[in-house]
This record gives C-alpha cells, structure tokens and sequence, in this order.
C-alpha cells in the first residue's frame, strides 16, 4: 500500500514539475545572442544598409529550425523600427521582399516568411494559450500562477492516468497542419515556372553585388530561371523539359565573373562544383581527373540530381595555333574532348554507380585576354570574346565550343563603374566597414578622393577588386590600432567615426604597385647572360 501512494506522490511531482517548466518555456522570450550587437535606431544608425547587414548577420546566426520564432520576430521587427517612418520599404512587405532577395539560404527564407507571417497575423487571443507539452490538459495564463505542489499531488493522485489520446495534437494543431498540407498540394500543383525564381527576382539580386554588368547579368539570370524550372520538375520525379543552356561568361579579370556565379550559386541554394578548368588532367594520368571531382562532389552533396558546375579559367584549356597546325598533342585539346558527354548530360561512370548529369548546368567563366580589343571601339567599354568564332579562334574544338549556347560578355570597367563596384555589398570597402562596426562597435568613413584612387589603382594594375584587399591590409593597420584603443580607454561616449583619408592609403598604394610591377625576368640575369637572351 505505501509502495503505491509513494508511486503516486512521484507521479504527482513529475508532473506538476513539467506543467511548470511549460509555462515558463512559452512565455519567457529568449534573448537574441549577446555576441550579436542590437540594430541601432533611426537616429543612432549609420545608415539603412548597415543595418540591413547587421540584421542578415543576426538571421545567419539564429537556428533554422527554432519553432518559437520569437528570435526571428524580434530580429525583423527590430531591424523595421530602425527605418523611418517615411522610407518606401519600412513595411512588412518590403522587408520580406529583400531578405528573400539576400544571400540567406533557402532553409532561412522559410524561417524568414514564417516569422514575417506572425508578425503580420499576431494570435488575436494569448491570454489562455495552450501550452504544447506531452498532455493537452494544461493550460497556462500569460503570467501563470501556479497552485500550490500539494494540490497539484493531491489532483494527480485522485485523477485518472493520461492516455494515448490525451497525448495527441489539439483539434487546433491538426487543422493548422492540415492547412501546410494544403497550402504545399496547392503550390506544387503550380506550373514550375510560377514556382521557380523568375529572371527578374534573379537578376535584381545579383546586381545588388555587380555594377556596371547589366546586359550579362540579364543573360545569365534568364538561363538561371530556366535552370530552376528543370529542377523544379526533376524534383517532382519528371524528365526536364530541355537540356540546360550551358553558357561561357568572358571579359577582362575583375569583372564580375566569379562573383556573379558566386552570388547565383547562393541565391538559388543549389550546389555548386567549382572547377579550376587548368587543374584538370586526363584520364589515367597523375592529377585530378573530372570524374574524380564530381565522385568528390557528390560525395559531400548526396549525388545531386541538379546542380551548377563552374569551369573558372576555361581559356587555359584552349590549345596553341602551333598545336592545332600540327595536330601535336595538347592537353588542353584532351580535357575538352572529355567534357564533351558530361555536357551533353551523359552519365559519368564512378567506382560503385554512375551520376545521371541530365540538369548539371555548366557554366564557364574566362579572360580570353589574347582577345582583348577584338570587337572594341571608342564608344563601347573593353571586352574579350563575344561569339562561338571567337571562342575557336582562342584555340578551342568547334564540337566543344558549339556545346555552349551562350557566350556571355563582360565588360572592363571605367572609374565610374568600378566606384560603383567598390562601393556595393560584399566589396572590400564594405566588408572592412562591416568589420570595424562588428568588432568594435566604430564607423569607418572613406573620402570621396581615396576611393576614387583605389578605383583608379583597381583600373590601372587590371587585377579587378580584388587588388583592394592587398591595399586596405597596408593602409588601415593603423586604424584598427586607433580602434583598439578607443575600446580600451575609458568610457567614452564620442562616437566620432574614423575617417580614412587619400593621405592615409596612398603609401600602401604605392607599395603595392611597386610589388606588382611588370619585370622582364632577363632583369635578374647578369650582364653575359643576358646579352645570350638578345
């Protein structure tokens, strides 16, 4: 008899325990991480944009999988009472629109819509909200007040033991899962077109991190649209509906190529293989082989049944006149003829199985600079290769260059450009701004004339954006001393920002060209053996 009451009292204890731990787990809201700095207000933040960062870092760090939502709300709701009331994209709307446009992955757009929903659709009644544990009797109040443990031990000991269906889900909870259930049929039941991210959602986002790229960029979000529809209906266990529009994209280093790809390739959350087109070798010899890569790839992304393959520096595989007037043998000539069935969708053999590649999108991006003012004049900006003759005029196979449906050019930039291009999301600039404000809560403020001169330097060294890097690590090393130490002086409130002056980068400047200077390499040779070489 006393082993029973003991039983229950136990009983009773367990579960007034868990019915506490309940109410407190649904109404106390987790803080967001304190590593994380708070979005500043209208009146205290830089600007729009750094905000917008600041709430993609804190979206980035959050849990994808939180089913409070709270962190997610408090972010987006905080980041919308840091605009002004009169900004055009202050609403809900606007908001939601731009993270979807973000480099979020797609699990975090779904945490993103969800939360966006709730803060637009708050619950018209909390004050008895059912707490979701393991039995569906408890009920707790917004500031639960809790009976005494006696009671609880007391009710327990009299009541009849929770059954099966007690545990089950809320009348409301299976309607709710019964509208996602809906809601999922009605979405797949839509054309993959409607479903798939449209050309211009794509082309939008990718311009947000490339200026001056306007007509590629266009280009290469329509092939990406029809890219996804295939996808869509790969998904759903269907033939594609065409072979993918495979695509080269050209034009002087810097550019944009990389970064284009780069973006897309996270924007459209599909996998990615990055390929170093003049790292392969052919098969049998020593080296990394292309099925060797995809046998990796597939590897790491559970063999994929669509993805994006990026072939960077595809002109070194282009063969020399010499080689092609003597049939003499070129291995650039071998890769090409490999790659012929993988880009005609032909599966390619591995050890155990064999990957079907019928949506592997491939995409190749190259200088072709040996074709540098080909089609140029005094009006258009500098370009590369812009048709199929171009591409077998560089030295490749007419079987392989007609594989590629689309050559897609791109332009070299002018100062007015490339200020536009240091001055977007991702840049140099904007990522050292970020760093400085993430590490020590301090705003780096560029003038106009020092970046008008690293501009100007980008364009003269012809080694793009990232040349920026080199240059900044000299020139702000003393800066990231000052805000060290403003960090640990005393409590200062001078918010004063830190301004970086054409004074401060022109002798890193100037290292940096004197490090890249073109040398005739007969330099370092003595004067004999030089006089061997004229």
């Amino acid at each position: 008899m006393i082993s029973k009451n003991l039983k229950t009292i136990l009983f009773g204890t367990l579960l007034a325990s868990f019915a506490i731990k309940a109410a407190d787990d649904t109404n106390v809201i987790p803080p967001l991480d304190d590593a994380l700095p708070p979005i500043k207000n209208a009146a205290g933040a830089s600007n729009t944009d750094e905000n917008f960062d600041r709430l993609i870092g804190t979206l980035k760090s959050l849990t994808a999988n939180n089913k409070s939502l709270n962190r997610w709300k408090d972010a987006i709701a905080e980041f919308q009472a840091s605009l002004p009331g009169d900004l055009e994209d202050s609403g809900l709307d606007n908001i939601h629109q731009r993270l979807l446009e973000s480099d979020l992955v797609q699990p975090r757009k779904a945490m993103v819509t969800k939360a966006i929903n709730k803060l637009k659709n708050p619950p018209s009644n909390t004050s008895n909200a059912l707490v979701p544990t393991s039995s569906s009797f408890v009920s707790a109040q917004v500031k639960p007040h809790y009976p005494p443990i006696g009671m609880i031990i007391f009710s327990a000991a009299t009541a009849k033991k929770p059954t099966l269906s007690s545990a089950k889900r809320s009348s409301g909870q299976k309607l709710a899962l019964s509208a996602q259930t809906e809601e999922r049929k009605a979405i797949s039941a839509l054309p993959v077109g409607q479903r798939a991210h449209s050309s211009i959602a794509i082309s939008t986002h990718l311009k947000r991190f490339i200026a001056g790229q306007d007509s590629a960029i266009d280009s290469l979000s329509f092939l990406a649209h029809r890219f996804m529809c295939n996808k869509f209906l790969v998904d759903q266990g269907q033939p594609v509906a065409n072979s993918p529009m495979h695509c080269i994209l050209t034009g002087p280093t810097g550019c944009g190529k990389s970064e284009s790809l780069k973006q897309l390739g996270l924007f459209l959350g599909v996998p990615i293989l990055h390929i170093n087109a003049r790292s392969l070798t052919d098969e049998g010899f020593k080296g990394q082989n292309f099925s060797e890569c995809i046998e990796k790839f597939c590897k790491e992304f559970k063999f994929p049944p669509s993805a994006i393959v990026e072939l960077d520096e595809i002109d070194k595989l282009a063969s020399s006149r010499e080689e092609r007037e003597t049939d003499g043998k070129s291995f650039g000539r071998a890769i090409q003829r490999i790659l012929l069935a993988p880009l005609d969708g032909s599966p390619v053999s591995l050890k155990d199985r064999q990957v079907q590649l019928k949506n592997w999108w491939f995409v190749g991006a190259g200088a072709f600079s040996g074709l540098q003012g080909l089609h140029d004049n005094k009006v258009e900006r500098s370009t590369t290769a812009r048709t199929h003759q171009d591409i077998i005029i560089a030295g490749f196979e007419p079987e392989f260059a007609g594989r590629f449906s689309s050559i897609i050019p791109f332009k070299g930039h002018t100062l007015e450009t490339m200020m536009d291009v240091i001055s977007r999301e991702g840049s140099p600039i904007k990522n050292v701004k970020n760093e400085f404000n993430r590490f020590y809560g301090a705003d780096l403020v560029f003038q106009e004339d020092a970046i008008r001169q690293l501009a100007l330097t980008s364009i003269e060294m012809n080694l793009g954006v990232r040349s920026l890097n080199s240059i900044l690590n000299m020139a702000l090393q003393p800066l990231y001393a000052r805000a060290q130490e403003l960090m640990g002086a005393s409590k200062s409130e001078d918010n004063t920002p830190l301004l970086v002056t054409l004074e401060d980068i022109c002798p890193a400047i100037e290292q940096f060209k004197k490090d890249n200077k073109k040398r005739d390499p007969r330099d370092d040779l003595s004067e004999a053996a030089r006089s061997m070489y004229s």
